[in-house]
């Protein structure tokens, strides 16, 4: 006989290969799709160029005169002028085992992906049971827009596995008596998130917000201590990852100019705080997401999504559960906030949500089947119906 816990780790096993062979299908043959991907790619070998060149540009650079002329002709790519410093430098890690090849950063998203998938079984498990893990996770690994970026060069599928892990930590610290390691690791984890893609710094006053009025399950310590534990790490890494950037500027070991990284994310008309000024100055509502989610989810994921969402609204009136708050503030503020800017008017910025819209329609599933008549026939059929499509839709594209 097998016990639950076996069958529950066979079921993921098998979701995850599911997951696994799309996400591997001619991966290596695809190519660059963006311009984006091209840059990463460049930035990632000027990373790789330093890494494996390191003991000799710090020999020329203690010897007189530099050989500037023999440095520039060992290091490749271009210097980082993007955001997303971990994102290139997890690109150049991987030259190590693919070798430098345009398909580095696709296996590098293949890897997170995978690890996400699971990671949103572990959040569905720990919000409200195993069977909400599980089907969420499902959902996830045949969600079409979620495998368009598992197998894209962006700095997306990292950036949420961190996120993710950080939201998972920081639900476990309020379930913990000694919640300070636990909230250090989250902090930490969304520190790495937004070193991955810096777009994610809109998702720290949530997190603020949640660690404010959320309350915890056992009073204990200082909630100062806490946020200090929480959001201390974000400013530390950023300067740790600003150093080396600062000590290049002084030292010059490379023939062109290395900008800071604190330089490109917050000095005076940097894109990054231009992009933060005109998201919260720049109003402009409009109903795209919508659209948005109707296309790439399909119809029968948006209707039970949003049938969801006014299961949890409700529930949250009669009874203030963590759970459905952290869920559908994760889910709601950032579609709200995208859908009222500018900058918002592109399906890119869903991509943030995808994780708790897979739960959330899991939840709304399992709901169904306790509470209608032959409830597991029915969930079996709409599962069925979700799969199909999805996959279908994978295919036609494909």
């Amino acid at each position: 006989m097998i016990n639950n816990k076996k069958r529950t780790f066979l079921l993921i096993i098998c979701i995850l290969l599911i997951a696994l062979l799309p996400r591997l299908y001619c991966l290596r043959t695809k190519g660059l799709f963006s311009y984006d991907e091209a840059y990463y790619l460049l930035e990632a070998k000027f990373f790789y160029s330093l890494i494996t060149h390191a003991h000799l540009i710090a020999k020329h650079l203690l010897s007189e005169p530099y050989d500037f002329a023999y440095v520039q002709s060992i290091i490749q790519g271009i210097p980082p002028y993007s955001r997303e410093p971990l994102h290139n430098l997890l690109i150049a890690l991987m030259f190590f085992i693919t070798g430098v090849k345009d398909y580095a950063p696709f296996f590098l998203s293949l890897i997170f992906s995978i690890l996400i998938i699971w990671l949103v079984y572990l959040l569905g498990k720990a919000f409200y049971n195993s069977k909400v893990g599980i089907i969420a996770a499902l959902i996830l690994s045949v969600s079409e827009y979620f495998l368009m970026y598992s197998r894209s060069g962006r700095g997306t599928v990292d950036s949420i596995f961190f996120f993710l892990l950080g939201i998972y930590f920081f639900y476990l610290a309020r379930e913990n008596k000694k919640p300070e390691s636990l909230l250090m690791g989250s902090g930490l984890s969304l520190a790495l998130c937004i070193l991955c893609n810096w777009k994610w710094l809109y998702m720290l006053p949530i997190v603020f917000l949640l660690s404010i009025f959320l309350p915890q399950k056992y009073k204990i310590g200082s909630r100062i201590k806490h946020l200090f534990y929480l959001f201390s790490p974000v400013p530390i890494l950023m300067l740790i990852v600003d150093l080396p950037f600062r000590i290049f500027l002084k030292l010059k070991p490379v023939p062109f100019p290395v900008p800071s990284y604190l330089d490109l994310m917050f000095s005076r008309g940097s894109i990054a705080r231009n992009a933060l000024k005109e998201l919260f100055t720049s109003i402009s509502p409009h109903f795209l997401f919508f659209g948005y989610l109707w296309d790439l989810e399909g119809p029968l994921v948006f209707i039970i999504l949003f049938s969801g969402i006014i299961y949890l609204l409700v529930k949250i009136c009669r009874n203030f559960s963590p759970p459905d708050i952290i869920l559908l503030s994760l889910f709601l503020l950032p579609f709200v906030a995208f859908s009222m800017s500018t900058r918002g008017d592109h399906p890119r910025a869903i991509s943030i949500t995808l994780p708790f819209i897979a739960i959330i329609v899991a939840l709304t599933l399992e709901r169904l089947s306790i509470t209608m008549k032959k409830g597991k026939v029915v969930l079996s059929l709409l599962l069925t119906l979700i799969v199909l499509y999805m996959v279908c839709t994978i295919a036609v594209i494909w």
